[in-house]
C-alpha cells in the first residue's frame, strides 16, 4: 500500500514568514494550511499544475491573478470565499474549462459582467452569496453555462438603511438557465 505523499509548498505569507499551502499528491489537492495562522493578502503562487482541488477561503486574497490562476487548468474545485475580491473578469477563469464548483461567497465583489463565467463550460454550482457591494448581475451572465445546476446568491441584496425592507434571499438549484 502507497500512502499519499504530502509536501509542503514555499508560498509563504509575507508577514508572518508561515509555510502555508498544503498540497497532496496523490489527490491533487492545495489548501491553506492553517488559515487562522496564513492570512494570505495575495493569490499563492507556485502551485503545482496538476492541481485539481485549490481551497483559499478565510484570508484577505484581493485579486485572482488570470494568468496564475489559468496555469491550473485541471482545476476542478476553487473555493475562494471569504476574502476581499472585488472584481473578476472574463480572464480570470479563461482556461479552467474542467472547474465544476466555484466559491465567492463573503466577499466585495462589485459587479458580474455578461461573459465572467462564460469560459467555465462544467461548471455546476456557483456560490455568490453575501457580496454586499454586488449591484449588477448582467442579465446573460450564465447563458454559456449550460451545466450549471446550484446558483446561490442568498443574502446577495443587503438592505442600504436602517429601516429599508428586509433583503430578499434567492436560490436556484437545478433549473435550466
Amino acid at each position: 500500500v502507497v500512502l499519499p505523499q504530502t509536501n509542503r509548498r514555499t508560498h509563504k505569507d509575507a508577514v508572518s514568514g508561515v509555510v502555508c499551502i498544503l498540497y497532496n499528491n496523490y489527490s491533487g489537492a492545495a489548501s491553506i494550511q492553517d488559515p487562522g495562522i496564513c492570512d494570505l493578502a495575495v493569490f499563492p503562487n507556485d502551485l503545482p499544475l496538476a492541481t485539481r482541488q485549490l481551497i483559499i477561503s478565510n484570508n484577505r486574497i484581493v485579486d485572482l491573478p488570470a494568468l496564475q490562476l489559468n496555469y491550473l487548468s485541471d482545476l476542478v474545485y476553487l473555493d475562494c470565499s471569504n476574502n476581499s475580491l472585488s472584481e473578476i473578469s472574463e480572464s480570470t477563469f479563461g482556461n479552467l474549462r474542467k472547474l465544476a464548483y466555484l466559491d465567492l461567497s463573503f466577499n466585495s465583489l462589485l459587479q458580474i459582467e455578461d461573459r465572467t463565467f462564460g469560459p467555465l463550460a462544467s461548471l455546476v454550482m456557483l456560490r455568490l452569496t453575501d457580496n454586499p457591494s454586488l449591484a449588477e448581475i448582467h442579465p446573460d451572465a450564465f447563458a454559456e453555462n449550460v451545466a450549471l445546476q446550484v446558483l446561490d446568491v442568498i443574502s446577495l441584496l443587503r438592505p442600504r438603511a436602517k429601516d429599508a425592507p428586509r433583503s430578499y434571499h434567492l436560490l436556484l438549484s437545478h433549473q435550466l438557465i
